[in-house]
């Protein structure tokens, strides 16, 4: 999350660094930025409060209770969701509508670092690659009913598809009996924290990801196939 592309001002997050931020956009590396121009159109409504009142999970009493805080007593002020935005994009990309250019920030103004300056691809000149995407559209009620619907799941049911989401020797299932090599060690069955074995899987299995990306764009390593990243784990997305 990042930028504001369509508006006249900085972002802040791209201002509080807009040297590293102008390092990173001119890259090359592919980006996709969700700015303010369709962050600020996603804020959540009261009805969708109601919604997350009405499941009486654990984790939407938590939420709800959060956001009353920060209303402090205004009922009518309800929180315009930056991150989560970002966040869904990264597997609901359909969420919002992307063009491709180049982007450039603000780092040499007495008063505008940090803007974020787009030029569309069509518009670059000759031997100038664009290799961002910036959100111009977004579909708010259906990124609002995907944050509303993921934070009204009844308990088990997160449970559920979040055990089927890891692989079986980082849960110490029974799947994983008679295939010791398969996984690190401790991580078998009866393993007395299977849920903290399941993250440090993810977290490795992350730091793996992000050091081959860094191979590719360094041109360090070959460029990889979706068969070879799929093998990394279950569940890998490959655009």
């Amino acid at each position: 999350m990042g930028g504001a592309f369509g508006l006249l001002r900085p972002e802040y997050n791209i201002q509080r660094d807009y040297i590293a931020s102008s390092i990173v956009f001119g890259s090359g590396v592919p980006i996709t930025a969700v700015g303010l121009d369709v962050t600020l159109r996603c804020k959540l409504e009261g009805a969708d409060l109601e919604r997350l009142r009405a499941a009486g999970n654990e984790a939407s009493r938590f939420l709800v209770r959060l956001i009353e805080l920060w209303q402090s007593g205004q009922a009518g002020q309800y929180p315009t969701l930056h991150d989560p935005l970002a966040m869904a994009v990264v597997f609901r990309a359909g969420l919002v509508e992307t063009q491709l250019g180049r982007v450039e920030v603000e780092t040499a103004g007495a008063v505008g670092n940090g803007l974020t300056l787009f030029t569309p691809a069509d518009r670059l000149p000759k031997g100038i690659t664009a290799s961002t995407l910036i959100a111009r559209e977004v579909n708010v009620r259906g990124f609002l009913d995907l944050l509303v619907g993921r934070c009204r799941r009844r308990p088990g049911e997160s449970e559920r598809r979040w055990r089927n989401s890891y692989p079986a020797w980082a849960l110490g299932s029974a799947a994983s009996r008679g295939s010791p090599s398969a996984r690190p060690s401790g991580c078998g069955v009866g393993s007395p924290e299977p849920k903290r074995k399941a993250i440090q899987a993810e977290y490795e299995y992350g730091r793996e990801c992000a050091r081959q990306f860094a191979a590719q764009f360094s041109g360090k390593a070959p460029a990889r196939s979706r068969k070879w990243w799929r093998r990394l784990g279950p569940g890998w997305q490959v655009p």
